[in-house]
């Protein structure tokens, strides 16, 4: 007697349901006014640029060598003070340092890395280190050797990762001013499963693997350490890219 009232009562429900979707079909649909277009014909809203600013450009010259899963490369930042403010520290991602070992936050945060698991997936560790970092002027002349004052940052409490590090200038940098840091690193490039970026037989899938400066931005910067659920944020800009790779190898990439 129950189940036949409970099915009695949802049998109402769901009349009731199609009939309210049916009635609500019929009435007369009215979309939303679109936003006002940018420009002169619309007083108070910004024109929309040509194209968006270029405030953080790269050259990089880069080395792969599939045998040993390593990339070594030097790059030349153009970073453009874009704010009101001088500044004099600069933030950098190292983001394949999620991958270093099983004590960075993202390696905590999946909890994908138990101890039975570590031997059979010794392959999917990876990293990033950074060899110098220098200011430089016209035809690269060092202006200030910067590595002696690199700092890993640690936002998050988490003392063992290694994704966030820092370099602080002699001189600040005052707002429309360019600085040009120079950098240069090795990686090791993680096997494709721990997630965007890695090797697969001879395949390898290279993404966010350079040293990547943050960005300035609401008054302060934003370089988060690497979560394992977040997505990644910078300025736009400029990137010329060399790389050198075996004979024969087949490349796709974006871009020109």
């Amino acid at each position: 007697m129950t189940l036949r009232t409970g099915g009695s009562l949802l049998a109402g429900l769901v009349g009731t349901a199609l009939f309210l979707a049916c009635a609500r079909a019929e009435l007369p649909h009215t979309p939303p006014p679109l936003p006002a277009v940018a420009g002169k014909d619309a007083p108070g809203l910004p024109p929309i640029p040509v194209v968006s600013p270029r405030s953080a450009s790269y050259s990089i010259d880069a080395r792969l060598d599939p045998v040993k899963r390593t990339i070594a490369g030097t790059l030349v930042l153009e970073w453009r003070n874009t704010s009101d403010q001088a500044l004099s520290s600069f933030p950098f991602h190292l983001y394949w340092n999620a991958f270093r070992n099983d004590l960075s936050t993202s390696a905590r945060g999946e909890g994908r890395r138990t101890p039975g698991d570590r031997e059979r997936e010794g392959r999917s560790y990876g990293w990033i280190q950074v060899k110098s970092v220098r200011l430089v002027g016209e035809a690269e002349v060092t202006i200030q050797d910067l590595t002696p004052t690199l700092l890993y940052l640690h936002p998050d409490g988490n003392v063992d990762d290694r994704t966030v590090f820092e370099v602080r200038t002699a001189s600040p940098v005052a707002p429309g001013e360019t600085a040009r840091f120079r950098v240069e690193w090795e990686a090791l490039v993680p096997h494709g499963s721990v997630g965007r970026a890695g090797w697969v037989h001879d395949y390898h899938f290279i993404a966010q693997w350079f040293p990547k400066i943050g960005v300035f931005w609401k008054g302060r910067w934003n370089a988060h350490p690497f979560y394992p659920w977040t997505e990644f944020f910078s300025d736009f800009g400029v990137y010329d890219v060399r790389l050198t790779l075996p004979a024969g190898a087949t490349v796709a990439v974006v871009g020109e």
